[in-house]
């Protein structure tokens, strides 16, 4: 068993150093959250309840460099879902705002990197969008409205997509008699009531044009996120 989560743990490694900055593309960079999940489910699969409830749970921040909520609101609940993590967002005041994953170490980790990778997605697609003849069309005063409206669009389609994925892999799970969805929502819950936390809900972001919310919609669904690993994943050596 040692061996070989040796070697899950690393080929989970290797897919999480594809990034654009180790010259990946955006594309490539989200389908390897596909395989770094689907590899997650797989080794989990394998672990007996003891084994995973030995497993200590963490927390993991990601800070927005902002002070109000940005386009991520839309997208996190769906990169939770997928990652079997507990999000939620909070504001540190002169510190800015961050969104923060619980869960086991392994789950955290995907959903941080998840989240890295499709924020980054999204704002190099809204860059693009700035350039479309549709964005230029807009008045001044409209752009910057239909800018965010794009970034909100994308990122709430990503992550149907992710609870999509998720949700197929839960059958696949459950077709080889073990539903460890149930054990690892008791764990998190459990540990998250450690904490003393008391969450409470907050609205989703108002957007105010629908045609951007649209073009970002389609924007979010031409990523290959089913495909699994190609291009520059194969050559480097990276399998399943």
């Amino acid at each position: 068993m040692s061996n070989k989560l040796d070697k899950v743990k690393e080929k989970i490694r290797r897919l999480s150093e594809m990034t654009v900055e180790n010259g990946c593309s955006e594309n490539e960079a989200l389908t390897a959250t596909e395989k770094m999940g689907r590899l997650l489910d797989e080794h989990q699969l394998s672990m007996s309840d003891i084994e995973l409830k030995k497993q200590d749970c963490i927390q993991k921040d990601v800070w927005t460099g902002m002070t109000v909520r940005d386009h991520m609101q839309g997208c996190i609940s769906g990169i939770a879902f997928y990652s079997d993590t507990k999000p939620w967002m909070s504001t540190g005041g002169r510190t800015g705002m961050k969104y923060v994953y619980f869960g086991l170490p392994d789950d955290v980790e995907l959903a941080h990197y998840t989240h890295c990778v499709i924020n980054r997605a999204i704002l190099e697609e809204a860059e693009n969008y700035r350039t479309s003849d549709e964005y230029r069309m807009y008045p001044g005063a409209r752009k910057r409205k239909a800018l965010r409206a794009f970034k909100y669009g994308m990122a709430e389609r990503i992550g149907t997509r992710l609870r999509e994925i998720k949700k197929a892999r839960q059958e696949w799970m459950k077709s080889q008699g073990r539903d460890l969805i149930v054990l690892k929502d008791q764990l998190v819950k459990s540990s998250f009531q450690t904490l003393g936390m008391n969450l409470r809900s907050v609205a989703g972001a108002r957007v105010t044009d629908r045609y951007g919310y649209g073009q970002g919609q389609v924007a979010g669904s031409k990523f290959n996120l089913n495909e699994g690993l190609k291009g520059s994943a194969s050559r480097k050596g990276i399998s399943g």
